[in-house]
């Protein structure tokens, strides 16, 4: 038979992944120099000392990589990353 064709997760049940790296930074010009691009690069936001930047991996993952979800200057959704309540 024929194989389904793969479909990205954004705008779907479970829009994107996320991870918390440290030094985001150093990581992403590092996936920059192995020909990775991102849908938006790394982005420091001094005001609340976090940093983000997202990408799409070759099967359609939207993933959001971040540092600093710890800072207590983060307002309170940004902390609250799980949510399964059903809606």
């Amino acid at each position: 038979g024929t194989a389904e064709p793969v479909v990205g997760t954004r705008g779907r049940a479970i829009d994107h992944i996320g991870f918390e790296v440290k030094n985001l930074e150093a990581f992403c010009k590092q996936l920059e120099a192995q020909g990775i691009t991102f849908d938006r690069p790394y982005t420091f936001i001094p005001q609340i000392g976090f940093a983000i930047a997202f990408l799409t991996d070759p099967f359609g993952t939207y993933i959001e990589l971040t540092e600093g979800m710890d800072n207590p200057k983060l307002p309170p959704p940004l902390k609250l990353r799980w949510d399964f309540r059903v809606r």
